[in-house]
């Protein structure tokens, strides 16, 4: 993972977002993008290590601002700080053909949002940027819902409906998790055990240490009616877990008609929600950061 980039106005609910960047650009030693839509800076754009950025006046943003930045210090060690080269852009809220321009002059591997209830019409305006955004994403997009109190990764966890297309999602999300030296989880929701679950279960699990080549990963199962709630109740148990879940594929009409359990979590989880479409595209770049890690 090369970029990770975060979008921000800097309003108190997405300083965990920039948490989150921050510790994970540290992990993957990623560039650190931030994408700021309050255009907060007197720059329109600028480059320079994180360190320098928060102890810099030269940047002159405002105290705000400025004070959630100085409070980096106190969650992060200052030799961190220093290692984390951030790219600061000044760009309009949810500009999509923008975001998408960016992408494609310097392709980002992750991009980190954060969500809010909001009151009235501006609470449905917000949903539907967000579900946008993540519709046309062709990147992981990591979300972090408000309630979420920032906390370093111990688990990553793949929801999964026993399914044999899952394996490349699976190894996609499994070699994520061994960038970030963190534990794997399958973890799966069923409404009623039987024989055939059970069956379906054991096939799962040996095609997935086929596929991983060890078994190295712990299999989680939850009885819940409702797959939300199932998993909502996961993440809040694991508030230390990214929770992976598929990008919601309903046309627009089955959007209106029913929210799917992916963008419910992303408002409603405990712990952050990584929303991802295919870990093929993916795959070939991890591998490749595994290797440079392991030489290291």
């Amino acid at each position: 993972m090369k970029h990770i980039v975060v979008l921000t106005d800097f309003e108190d609910y997405t300083h965990n977002a920039i948490n989150y960047a921050v510790y994970l650009a540290n992990l993957t030693s990623a560039t650190l993008s931030i994408f700021d839509s309050s255009k907060s800076s007197n720059a329109q754009t600028f480059s320079a290590p994180l360190i320098q950025i928060i102890r810099n006046d030269v940047f002159a943003f405002p105290p705000g601002v400025k004070a959630y930045l100085n409070s980096l210090l106190d969650t992060f060690s200052e030799s961190i700080l220093k290692t984390i080269h951030v790219v600061y852009k000044s760009q309009n809220e949810f500009d999509l053909e923008e975001i998408q321009n960016n992408h494609e002059q310097n392709t980002f591997d992750l991009l980190v949002l954060s969500t809010k209830e909001k009151q009235g019409i501006f609470n449905k305006i917000f949903r539907s940027n967000v579900s946008k955004l993540i519709e046309k994403a062709s990147y992981p997009v990591l979300v972090i819902p408000n309630k979420i109190k920032f906390t370093e990764i111990h688990k990553f966890a793949f929801t999964t409906n026993l399914e044999e297309s899952e394996q490349l999602n699976v190894e996609f999300a499994y070699d994520l998790s061994k960038l970030c030296n963190t534990k794997f989880r399958l973890v799966h929701i069923y409404s009623t055990s039987s024989k055939k679950l059970e069956d379906q279960k054991a096939r799962f699990i040996s095609l997935i240490e086929e596929k991983l080549g060890n078994d190295d990963f712990i299999f989680k199962e939850f009885q819940n009616d409702d797959l939300y709630n199932g998993l909502k109740d996961y993440t809040e148990k694991n508030t230390n877990c990214i929770l992976c879940i598929k990008k919601n594929t309903k046309s627009g009409l089955e959007k209106l008609i029913n929210k799917s359990p992916t963008e419910k979590l992303m408002f409603g989880a405990f712990s952050p929600i990584l929303v991802y479409t295919n870990g093929k595209d993916l795959e070939t770049q991890l591998l490749t950061e595994l290797q440079r890690k392991t030489t290291q």
